[in-house]
């Protein structure tokens, strides 16, 4: 898929001037898809012009391009770690916590 250069295709469709939010819309969703599992494309991002598009969204008069350029930037800013599944081991539950400590440590 990436071979036939989307990249340039979906930006080119992004510009909000020439389509209407929910064509902004669809084309956020396809570079969302595009970008999130692909490090080649998010790099292709700079050579394509494409931060300074996702720019021009967060600039949109439409609160659904802005809520959705804000929402793949984040997802892209973020890294995407597996949620931890139980506490340290040197962390332990507090009956009563102590208001001068900020967290209920064991002695190390």
């Amino acid at each position: 898929y990436f071979d036939f250069d989307p990249l340039h295709a979906l930006l080119k469709i992004l510009s909000p001037s020439s389509n209407s939010a929910e064509t902004c819309s669809r084309v956020l969703y396809a570079l969302s898809g595009l970008l999130k599992p692909n490090a080649a494309a998010v790099k292709k991002m700079s050579v394509v012009d494409g931060w300074s598009a996702l720019r021009m969204c967060l600039e949109d008069s439409e609160i659904r391009v802005r809520r959705k350029t804000t929402f793949l930037l984040n997802t892209l800013l973020l890294p995407s770690q597996p949620p931890i599944k139980h506490r340290p081991s040197h962390i332990r539950k507090c009956a009563t916590p102590n208001p001068r400590k900020f967290a209920c440590f064991d002695a190390l």
